[in-house]
């Protein structure tokens, strides 16, 4: 087995954190009891499942290229999936922060 082949597989492990992380934030213990959420709130849930969807989808890709990586190269699949996850993770955080800009939170006054 070679250390590279690893490499997938830590991967995978980190987008599953990454998405567990972001359920436990922002999915579990929304709203308030009385279901009272503001514009923002909302906002940064959809953001979130979304994210949240696209995490898990791409543990499970880079999973199915950890068993490919047993057989064979797939160093530039996994440099794609890579960047693909980072380009996704930049357009989220710059459309929650956009979202910040105008929306008002439920934080009070």
């Amino acid at each position: 087995m070679n250390i590279r082949s690893l490499y997938p597989f830590a991967l995978a492990c980190l987008m599953f954190a990454i998405a567990f992380q972001l359920f436990r934030e922002y999915l579990l213990w929304f709203g308030f009891r009385d279901a009272h959420t503001s514009e923002l709130d909302d906002a940064e849930h959809t953001l979130a499942t979304w994210f949240v969807w696209f995490s898990f989808v791409m543990g499970l890709w880079s999973l199915g290229l950890g068993w490919r990586s047993l057989r064979a190269d797939v160093s530039k699949p996994l440099l794609y999936t890579c960047i693909l996850f980072l380009f996704a993770a930049s357009v989220s955080i710059a459309l929650d922060l956009h979202l910040r800009t105008y929306m008002t939170g439920s934080t009070g006054g």
